[in-house]
């Protein structure tokens, strides 16, 4: 099912005037119209939105299975193997600071970028940062690095030795008892 279809079916189905839907996707009234009647063509970005608003106010019963295709093939065509990550020390490291960071952030973590970059790869003690967001970065990295490894075995396996080993890594130094 092309764009103009998808749009024409979303209005139906939630009695949104096309002013609404065009709110909805972040357009104007203007650029929806022009969508709507197929003058012109939505950008890539904008026809995954319009896709996904498809999918969530129509249902996934009548969700266009040729596009579950072409995602499956795009996933398939940028699938990385654990080997790529961890045999290349750059994209490794990148993984390592970047899910170390935002992981840390979420939690509450006042540490920057940089602050972590540094605490994880050239070994330094700040400052400016609290022992225990520091200690919880090389944690992370430590945990992180350690389920990489598991994850190469041919017995992975996600059970409560897993899950007690990661713990252990996340929370040494931090809480007695891990």
């Amino acid at each position: 099912m092309n764009y103009s279809k998808q749009l024409k079916a979303i209005l139906d189905a939630s009695g949104w005037t096309q002013e609404e839907l065009a709110k909805q996707l972040g357009v104007s009234f203007v650029t929806l119209n022009s969508w709507v009647n197929a003058k012109s063509k939505p950008r890539k970005r904008a026809l995954e939105s319009i896709r996904i608003l498809y999918f969530n106010v129509l249902g996934a019963d009548i969700l266009d299975v040729g596009y579950l295709e072409e995602l499956k093939e795009k996933i398939e065509h940028f699938s990385i193997k654990l080997p790529q990550i961890t045999e290349n020390k750059e994209v490794l490291d990148r993984l390592i600071l970047y899910l170390t960071y935002h992981t840390n952030v979420i939690e509450g973590s006042t540490m920057t970028l940089d602050d972590t970059r540094e605490v994880l790869f050239e070994n330094r003690t700040l400052t400016n940062r609290t022992q225990i967001e520091q200690a919880e970065a090389r944690n992370h990295k430590a945990a992180l690095v350690w389920l990489l490894g598991a994850l190469q075995s041919k017995s992975f396996v996600i059970d409560e030795s897993l899950i007690k080993g990661l713990h252990l890594r996340l929370m040494n130094g931090i809480i007695e008892n891990a």
